[in-house]
C-alpha cells in the first residue's frame, strides 16, 4: 500500500513539475519574442530612442539629477552604431531562444540539452554582468533562468527514462 501511495505522490510532483516546465517554456518564448521584436525596433526605427526621450522629459524637468531618467537618456543618446549593434544583439538573442523554446515546446530531444547549454552560457553572462552592475532586475533574470534551467534538465532525464522503459 505504501508504494501505491509514493507512485501515486511522485506522478503528482511530476505533473505539476511538468506544468512548471510548460510554463516556464512559455514565458522564456514570449520573451524570446519580445526581445526579437525590440532588435528590429532599434535596428530600424527610432521608436525605442523616442519612447526613452519622452518618457524622461517630465522627470528631468522635475529633478534633472534623477538617477532613473539620466540613465534611461544616456542608453537613447547612443550613435545609430551602437543602436543597431545593440539591435541586431537583441534580435540574434531572441530568435535563438524561441527557436530554442519551441522546440522544447514540441518535446524535441535535441532541444533539451541545447537549451540548457545556451541558457547555461546566457547565465554565465548574466552574473557577470550582475557582480558588475548588483541590478535587482538581473538577480532576477538569473534566478528565473536557473530554475528554467533546473526545469528543463529534469525534464529531459524524465522523458529519457519513460521512453528507456518503453524499449524494455
Amino acid at each position: 500500500m505504501a508504494d501505491v501511495s509514493n507512485t501515486h505522490k511522485t506522478e503528482i510532483v511530476e505533473k505539476e513539475l511538468r506544468g512548471a516546465f510548460l510554463i516556464g517554456v512559455a514565458l522564456k518564448g514570449v520573451d524570446a519574442l519580445i526581445e526579437a521584436a525590440l532588435g528590429v525596433l532599434l535596428m530600424y526605427t527610432h521608436v525605442v530612442t523616442n519612447t526613452i526621450i519622452a518618457l524622461t522629459n517630465y522627470a528631468l524637468i522635475e529633478d534633472p539629477d534623477n538617477f532613473f531618467a539620466t540613465h534611461l537618456r544616456a542608453l537613447a543618446d547612443v550613435s545609430s552604431h551602437a543602436q543597431f549593434f545593440g539591435g541586431l544583439y537583441l534580435f540574434a538573442h531572441g530568435m535563438i531562444k524561441a527557436v530554442l523554446m519551441l522546440g522544447l515546446w514540441r518535446d524535441k530531444m535535441w532541444a533539451y540539452p541545447a537549451s540548457i547549454a545556451v541558457i547555461l552560457l546566457f547565465l554565465i553572462y548574466e552574473v557577470v554582468r550582475f557582480l558588475e552592475t548588483y541590478s535587482v532586475a538581473l538577480l532576477a533574470l538569473i534566478i528565473f533562468d536557473s530554475v528554467i534551467v533546473i526545469l528543463i534538465a529534469h525534464e529531459y532525464h524524465h522523458k529519457r527514462r519513460r521512453m528507456r522503459a518503453a524499449r524494455t
